[in-house]
């Protein structure tokens, strides 16, 4: 047993040591949030010659005088900043499904702070340039990249949000919408990739981006201070303050192959046997659409130029007015309609000129009961 030897030169033995701390809160709790004062204080109990002594308490500069009032300051710190984040797609995983010419177009993300204090996220995305993300790989370019914040909490993007998250509390989440036009000259299948990336800023002031949060790693730590860790280990460097994730936007739209043929059908000497491409012969024209895209193409119209040799043959497929013939998958669905100057009948026909207008509404889908299209119409070669 150790003895302690004391400032009168007299021996005593040590009966006991009792440490008692005192904390304002856990000083290990996971998750104690930045700027919390920890206080604790440690209390010695002993015995000199076997009789009990006044306990003496601790001081960050040392403390012997003894009782529990003798004025000791418990020593006391400043929980520090941890910056902690991760920023990740959320709902749909794998590419937004866009058509050529669709504004506002959203992909979402989550944002949570796993860190111990509120914080400011300043928000950037741009275009990638080849590569793949979810195994899809860039071919194409969005065009008018924005990013917003889900600042009203609604889950659903509106242009009131903020392009920064603002004041997001420590174990909270919200949602980061990138928000793209695909321009309508893309065509089905093409990619377009994009990455945003969340950078930390100090929080403290309500719908203002706070500057941007710098680390303290190189400071030795001060007991009175707030100090700084960029503890973040995600897609960016480890411990730069920053989160980066991508996600990407796949065209889907109708993919139109028009195929034109002419046959014969009569010419004035051999009529229907083997005829030929004279003058006062009959030539049928077909025109075909094929869909072999994802989606249908709607409002599919039809416009062809007849050349000066040639004069329409009206009511061609049976009685007056059925002056062209529409046949949906392969003669599934058979229709005619009349080639009337200017569409007098509104059936979405007509004629105005030489041009030949055929627009009734059509679909062309992607099944076999609506694709492909073929339109005819019947001339006499003058």
């Amino acid at each position: 047993m150790k003895r302690l030897i004391t400032g009168f030169g007299r021996f005593a033995r040590l009966s006991s040591i009792v440490l008692v701390l005192f904390f304002s809160q856990q000083a290990f709790a996971v998750g104690t949030d930045a700027g919390v004062s920890i206080s604790n204080q440690a209390q010695v109990d002993y015995a000199v010659g076997g009789n009990t002594q006044e306990p003496i308490l601790s001081d960050p500069n040392g403390n012997s005088a003894p009782g529990l009032a003798s004025g000791a300051l418990a020593t006391t710190f400043l929980v520090d900043n941890r910056v902690d984040f991760t920023l990740v797609e959320f709902g749909l995983i794998g590419a937004t499904q866009v058509n050529p010419g669709q504004p506002d177009a959203v992909t979402t993300f989550e944002l949570t702070n796993t860190g111990n204090s509120p914080q400011d996220y300043n928000l950037a995305v741009v275009n990638l340039v080849g590569g793949a993300v979810n195994g899809n790989t860039d071919t194409v370019d969005m065009s008018n990249l924005r990013v917003f914040a889900d600042t009203d909490g609604s889950a659903t993007w509106t242009p009131a949000d903020l392009i920064f998250v603002d004041e997001l509390l420590a174990d909270a989440s919200t949602l980061v919408f990138v928000v793209v036009d695909a321009n309508v000259a893309l065509v089905n299948a093409d990619v377009g990739n994009i990455e945003v990336t969340a950078t930390t800023h100090d929080a403290g002031v309500a719908t203002a981006l706070g500057a941007l949060t710098t680390d303290d790693a190189a400071s030795v730590d001060s007991t009175t201070t707030v100090e700084v860790v960029f503890a973040d280990d995600g897609a960016g460097s480890i411990g730069d303050g920053l989160e980066v994730s991508a996600d990407g936007y796949q065209v889907s739209s109708a993919a139109l192959t028009i195929t034109k043929s002419s046959s014969v059908i009569s010419d004035p000497f051999n009529l229907g046997v083997n005829p030929k491409a004279i003058p006062g012969a009959t030539v049928e024209f077909e025109i075909t659409v094929e869909n072999t895209g994802a989606v249908n193409a709607d409002q599919v119209r039809i416009a062809d130029v007849l050349s000066s040799d040639l004069t329409l043959v009206l009511g061609g497929y049976g009685a007056p007015g059925q002056d062209a013939r529409i046949d949906l998958g392969a003669g599934t669905t058979v229709s005619t309609c009349s080639l009337d100057a200017g569409d007098g009948d509104g059936d979405g026909c007509g004629t105005a000129g030489a041009t030949i207008t055929i627009d009734p509404g059509l679909t062309v889908g992607t099944t076999g009961t609506d694709n492909p299209a073929v339109i005819s119409f019947r001339v006499t070669i003058n």
